[in-house]
């Protein structure tokens, strides 16, 4: 896994969204793809940036904390939607860069099947400074 998180940190554009360092992986209008579970294979077009805040470990999967950036460069409110696997806590996406709740939650859905919105848990709004203390404490 190690590995992978390196050629994936070295292959992407770094960005600043009002002080939180973000890896765009997946640029808005490409491409993003792999295999589900099911060991069938997907392909999703980006409706917005997606990647990673640097040097974060998320709850989960221990993996950076994965974020989809959206347009609204003075959003104040970050969302945090718990994502369920089988109706269990998966993994958490964070919506950075969107104008309320309801706008974040229907750009994460416009990445998914129909149906997946059963994979919405809770959905916590943070302020763009506690995100920021959070990723500081994070590298103390």
């Amino acid at each position: 896994m190690r590995a992978r998180l390196l050629r994936r940190r070295a292959e992407n554009k770094k960005v600043d969204f009002q002080g939180i360092p973000i890896v765009i992986e997946h640029r808005k209008g490409s491409t993003r793809n792999g295999v589900g579970d099911d060991g069938k294979r997907w392909e999703r077009l980006m409706a917005c940036d997606y990647g990673f805040i640097d040097e974060s470990i998320a709850r989960g999967d221990g993996e950076p904390v994965d974020v989809y950036l959206g347009d609204d460069a003075d959003a104040a409110t970050a969302y945090a939607i718990e994502q369920l696997k089988n109706g269990r806590f998966d993994e958490t996406k964070l919506m950075i860069g969107f104008p309320s709740e309801k706008a974040a939650v229907e750009m994460y859905l416009r990445h998914y099947p129909a149906g997946w919105e059963r994979n919405v848990g809770r959905v916590q709004d943070f302020s763009i400074e506690e995100i920021k203390e959070w990723i500081d404490e994070a590298h103390q």
